[in-house]
């Protein structure tokens, strides 16, 4: 059986255009997946649960996981690789037992977070990059994150909604970029490493506004190509800055972002210019959005006696872990079975796709369906404008996140009045 018009799952971009073929209850994409996306389709349709490594019956586990819960006093959920429906779940489930909240990309994030809350910005839309934009910055990325963002938004000449497009992608940052298969139509303009971007921003600011420094060359680069990219950036019609944040890997990476969405404040002076921060894969973008709206804030967050709590320069999930300053992990990873847990003193419950081989150490594993392909589900894009449906090509007897979820609250909370 063929389904058309599907959406994937496995990236933030949310590709709203599969051609999906279900055989003997698994899915394979047919066309315009990428290669994470035909990969990542095919997935079995049941697993058995796992207690102390040994197969279990799923009650059984799930039992035995909600007694771990009501035992912990600093819980810890983690991973939330999952729909919307899981994340909500996962945030119920955290006043209830008082636990924190953290997502497997929540660092990378973090940075654009921290540098929007500085200042703001102006955000676009993959819509708008792909109609408008005749100039685009990529700066420390090539969107290797993002398959298809070249094939879907960036192609060097297009027909646009406004009309014909003559595209130019510039690409700005790390040494190692270059090996790596570049997509038609871009070029690489200033090679620098990501860690001297803050200094590229702020160099191409100054010389914006005027300034004119005795020095001939900046990092080994004559001035003039430095210059020849600032006149490049001036005339655009419509400029977008793009980043993966995930790809700043670096010490005071916000201030990265800062000085690039500085620039794109200043740019507006004279034209037209936006940025669009790329991530937010496994959930990520949703896990934001859904804190935000249940709670108030967005990761890293936790609730202490039923009151949400909020510190972005919270310990990431390993130093929690390596610090004990947890006593319980919950780990969820629907989406990708290679986002495994980090290693814990802990006992650890994990919620997992049905290929997925837990590490040794995992007290407690639970098989779920995957959203977008056993489960219907709902997933916010990379923009943050828009939440797509997921369909189920192949449904599985497997439950989805917020059912576990649903059920274990339930049960810590029989079991926390039964103690009482």
């Amino acid at each position: 059986m063929t389904k058309e018009s599907l959406v994937c799952p496995f990236c933030s971009l949310l590709c709203d255009d599969l051609r999906v073929d279900v055989q003997d209850g698994q899915a394979q994409v047919l066309a315009q997946g990428c290669e994470r996306a035909r990969k990542l389709f095919p997935v079995p349709a049941a697993a058995a649960a796992v207690i102390d490594g040994r197969p279990a019956e799923p009650r059984d586990a799930l039992l035995h996981a909600a007694r771990l819960l009501a035992r912990s006093r600093r819980p810890l959920l983690s991973g939330l690789g999952c729909d919307i429906h899981g994340l909500r779940a996962a945030v119920r489930l955290a006043e209830r037992a008082g636990a924190h909240l953290d997502h497997m990309h929540a660092a990378a994030q973090l940075r654009n977070v921290l540098s929007l809350r500085r200042g703001g910005s102006m955000l676009t839309t993959l819509s708008e990059l792909r109609n408008r934009a005749d100039v685009v910055l990529m700066a420390g990325t090539v969107a290797g994150g993002a398959p298809r963002l070249f094939e879907r938004c960036l192609g060097p000449e297009a027909q646009g909604l406004f009309g014909e497009l003559h595209r130019r992608v510039l690409v700005v940052g790390s040494p190692l970029l270059r090996p790596r298969r570049w997509p038609a139509g871009a070029e690489l303009a200033i090679e620098c490493a990501n860690e001297a971007l803050p200094e590229l921003f702020g160099l191409l600011r100054a010389r914006a506004a005027g300034a004119r420094p005795r020095v001939r060359e900046w990092r080994g680069i004559d001035m003039q190509r430095i210059d020849a990219l600032l006149d490049a950036l001036r005339g655009a019609r419509y400029g977008v800055l793009v980043w993966d944040a995930g790809e700043l890997d670096h010490a005071d990476a916000d201030l990265t972002v800062r000085a690039m969405l500085d620039l794109v404040t200043e740019l507006n002076a004279n034209t037209r210019w936006s940025a669009l921060p790329l991530g937010g894969d496994d959930g990520g973008a949703s896990a934001q959005q859904v804190c935000t709206w249940l709670a108030g804030y967005p990761l890293r967050m936790g609730f202490v006696d039923g009151v949400a709590r909020s510190d972005p320069r919270q310990r990431t999930t390993s130093q929690l872990l390596e610090q004990q300053a947890c006593d319980l992990l919950l780990w969820i990873s629907a989406l990708d079975p290679a986002r495994l847990p980090p290693r814990a003193a802990c006992p650890t419950i994990v919620l997992g796709r049905a290929d997925m081989q837990p590490p040794a150490g995992v007290e407690v594993f639970l098989p779920v369906a995957v959203p977008g392909v056993q489960a219907p589900g709902a997933l916010t894009r990379v923009d943050q404008v828009v939440t797509l449906p997921l369909a189920a090509p192949a449904p599985a007897a497997l439950p989805g996140v917020a059912e576990v979820l649903g059920h274990m609250q339930r049960m810590h909370q029989e079991l926390r009045h039964a103690a009482a």
